[in-house]
């Protein structure tokens, strides 16, 4: 019951092609890098708020990084590597997290960047995200974690425009919580296979 929520959720997100999946879950490499990307730089933003600015810059570098990479592998006829095609999703999704992070403040932190610092935490996820999926085998609890980062992403970024229009912190949150919910429902009913 639960991993049929799960995957109907997630079906509105993720193109959810077999032969691109890992096995058990309900997001393609890419997908699954990205959200474990988003989730890493949640985790690392708990110990060091730094300010997010050159986030954006990484963000439309690995963008770039991974247009190359289709590119490439179309041109000179790469088979699908599933590893490395979430090792590019990876970074991709913390730099995301960063930006989203960094465009609802309304105060713009200043303080040091530590590259290694990133790296690291970019690094732990990788292992412990392949440790998870394949030494533990926990199928469902990646797939709902995928959920929760989903939600949360949602709600950080309707938050963040809300801001803008709502000053009313209440009902801002309330509206955001609405419309997160209203956009999964939406995305997992019509774009959902």
């Amino acid at each position: 019951m639960i991993a049929d929520v799960i995957k109907y959720i997630l079906s509105g997100f993720c193109s959810h092609n077999s032969f691109h999946c890992f096995e058990h879950l309900y997001l393609c490499a890419r997908c699954s890098g990205i959200y474990i990307g988003i989730f890493t730089f949640f985790i690392k933003y708990f110990f060091d708020r730094v300010s997010g600015k050159r986030y954006l810059i990484q963000f439309i570098g690995f963008i770039l990084l991974n247009i190359f990479y289709w590119i490439a592998s179309i041109l000179f006829h790469l088979s699908y590597n599933k590893v490395v095609i979430f090792f590019l999703g990876l970074p991709l999704g913390f730099a995301f997290g960063g930006t989203v992070i960094y465009n609802l403040h309304s105060k713009r932190e200043k303080h040091s960047y530590n590259i290694l610092f990133d790296l690291s935490f970019i690094l732990m996820a990788f292992f412990v995200f392949f440790f998870i999926l394949f030494i533990l085998r926990w199928f469902l609890p990646i797939n709902i974690i995928f959920v929760i980062i989903l939600i949360t992403t949602l709600f950080l970024i309707f938050k963040g425009i809300y801001n803008v229009f709502v000053k009313n912190k209440i009902f801002n949150i309330l509206l955001s919580i609405f419309s997160t919910f209203l956009f999964v429902l939406l995305a997992a009913r019509f774009l959902g296979r």
